[in-house]
């Protein structure tokens, strides 16, 4: 596994996420919240593939030029990189009780700590209440020492919450000078994935 996929991996084990849109820290924000996912995806955008989670939980997009790798860590349902600059992981963990919209004000403690466990981790904006694909959750955008490459990169971390499993999605750039040209693809990521609730 290249740097950029280890440190991936090693963010996604610390946890960030992100809501509304991958880029939109670096952008005016948007007017209005996204609409509610629809019942079934829509068909998927030319030079982007689409993964289905196991029983069809949820799905999501990625560019199909990026390199899909495999991972002994069962919670690992998607890793995929675009060499050493950029990549996408999603991972789903199983909590001991549901968490529903009424109860984000509740996780959002563990998901603060989650993101500090990273290495030098510093806020690159306000984390956010959102919601993905259908499911609530928090958005977070920061930076983090990659503790092997020793560069800064960058992570735009959705937490999603679906019943009793959270679904962590960490989009990374690196070093983080990458971010703004990954921006677009990152923003049309998070945009496809959809959730059955």
């Amino acid at each position: 596994m290249g740097a950029a996929a280890g440190a991936v991996a090693r963010g996604a084990v610390c946890g960030q996420s992100t809501g509304d849109r991958v880029g939109s820290e670096l952008r005016p924000p948007l007017a209005s919240p996204p609409p509610p996912a629809p019942a079934r995806p829509p068909a998927v955008a030319a030079g982007f593939r689409r993964f289905w989670a196991p029983q069809g939980r949820f799905s999501i997009d990625y560019p199909s030029d990026w390199a899909r790798l495999e991972t002994p860590r069962s919670d690992v349902k998607l890793l995929v990189t675009r060499g050493e600059a950029a990549s996408v992981l999603v991972r789903t963990i199983a909590l001991r009780y549901p968490v529903g919209r009424s109860d984000l004000e509740n996780v959002e403690a563990l998901t603060d700590r989650i993101v500090a466990s990273g290495q030098q981790v510093r806020l690159l904006a306000e984390a956010r209440r959102i919601e993905l694909g259908g499911l609530p959750g928090y958005f977070y955008f920061y930076s983090f020492r990659d503790p092997k490459t020793r560069r800064r990169g960058t992570h735009s971390h959705y937490f999603l919450f679906q019943g009793s499993t959270l679904i962590t999605i960490v989009l990374q750039a690196l070093p983080e000078r990458r971010f703004e040209r990954f921006a677009p693809d990152f923003d049309r990521i998070a945009a496809s994935f959809r959730a059955r609730r």
